[in-house]
């Protein structure tokens, strides 16, 4: 089974189907960089404490790790302290 996206597909001794590694590795600096700007521009409150975010404090967390298959779609990115992230193991 994919750990990318969860349909049993062969992927012969990966974690993930080929579809779903071509788009874990294709990320760059740059397409991180602007997804990054975009969580920091559409929220304002930590989703794991639920409190205002300090621009020295903020960090982009995934809801589903990506070591758990999750992926860097901005719908499994949310906004969090970074000291919450950090208690969260994230």
């Amino acid at each position: 089974m994919c750990l990318g996206c969860n349909v049993r597909r062969s992927v012969q001794g990966q974690t993930r189907c080929k579809r779903c590694l071509a788009e874990h590795h294709s990320w760059n600096d740059t397409a991180w960089r602007n997804i990054r700007e975009k969580v920091y521009a559409e929220e304002t409150h930590c989703w794991l404490c639920g409190k205002y975010v300090e621009q020295k404090d903020r960090t982009v967390d995934h809801i589903v790790s990506r070591y758990e298959g999750g992926s860097n779609r901005r719908s499994n990115l949310r906004l969090a302290h970074r000291s919450c992230n950090a208690k969260k193991g994230g």
